[in-house]
């Protein structure tokens, strides 16, 4: 890790020299500060011409170290960049967007995590052509769709007609969207809650999905009028549930969802009655 201070001191050009150091020291030992260093001077042209460069650099099929490199330098620096300041390196993301791997094996280790990069690049160049683009997380490994929700949905409004689409990435927590979704859906509670009650009426006939989406309002909602909607939908899974048998849900893994169910109906009922 280079010294902070001493980074600060040096001009633009001299910083800019330093860059492909610092990554490669960043790389190995997974440091913050020399990242945020590269941000806060993102503006400068001989750091913008070094770190173009870096995205623009031919991609080697099975070179894990450019891999790594590209991956740091999108992820890490670029993609964290203000809109105005992403203007200076579209050209390198649009190198980079348009990076042919239709060659590369397919089922390698190394193709699945080019192929995101390549789209993530093309996802940032988009938000950055037009100031008022927003959208849903196109695949699980979409990490731009988050910022046009964060920066560019303020009301309750705005984002009602997203909610949908956001709870149905509310299926399997391990996809990577799964925790900035829901983020998404709690910064407006009531207008979620309502909204839920709509998915969990569609989404009947898988009990996963359902668990997730009471998760949801029993985590990130308040207790009270919010969550009456959700009743009728609660109740109906319960009902399916239980007319199956204790050894068939257990087999199937649903046991915790009909527990999940029924506890919460029973704080709604508490709060009901206090």
């Amino acid at each position: 890790m280079s010294d902070p201070q001493q980074l600060a001191t040096l001009d633009p050009e001299a910083f800019a020299t330093k860059i492909p150091a610092i990554l490669r020291s960043v790389k190995e030992a997974e440091e913050n500060d020399d990242l945020q260093a590269i941000r806060s001077r993102a503006a400068e042209p001989p750091t913008v011409e070094v770190i173009s460069s870096i995205l623009a650099s031919p991609i080697e099929e099975g070179d894990f170290d450019i891999l790594k490199l590209h991956q740091l330098v999108l992820y890490s620096i670029v993609s964290e960049l203000s809109f105005e300041q992403l203007q200076s390196y579209r050209p390198a993301l649009r190198t980079l967007a348009s990076c042919d791997i239709s060659g590369f094996k397919s089922r390698s280790s190394y193709y699945a995590p080019t192929m995101h990069l390549i789209n993530n690049a093309k996802l940032l160049e988009r938000f950055a052509a037009d100031r008022e683009a927003i959208w849903l997380p196109i695949n699980k490994f979409d990490y731009i769709s988050d910022r046009t929700l964060s920066e560019r949905v303020h009301t309750a409004e705005q984002m009602r007609p997203y909610m949908h689409g956001l709870f149905n990435w509310q299926v399997d927590f391990c996809h990577p969207v799964f925790e900035s979704c829901r983020k998404q859906l709690a910064r407006f509670p009531e207008t979620a809650a309502a909204v839920a009650a709509e998915v969990m009426e569609m989404a009947v006939n898988d009990t996963e999905h359902q668990y997730y989406i009471i998760d949801f309002v029993s985590t990130c909602v308040p207790i009270g009028e919010a969550w009456i909607p959700m009743r009728i939908p609660v109740e109906n899974m319960v009902r399916s549930l239980e007319e199956r048998s204790k050894e068939d849900l257990e087999d199937s893994g649903e046991d915790c969802y009909l527990d999940e169910a029924k506890e919460w109906l029973a704080k709604l009922e508490k709060w009901e009655a206090s």
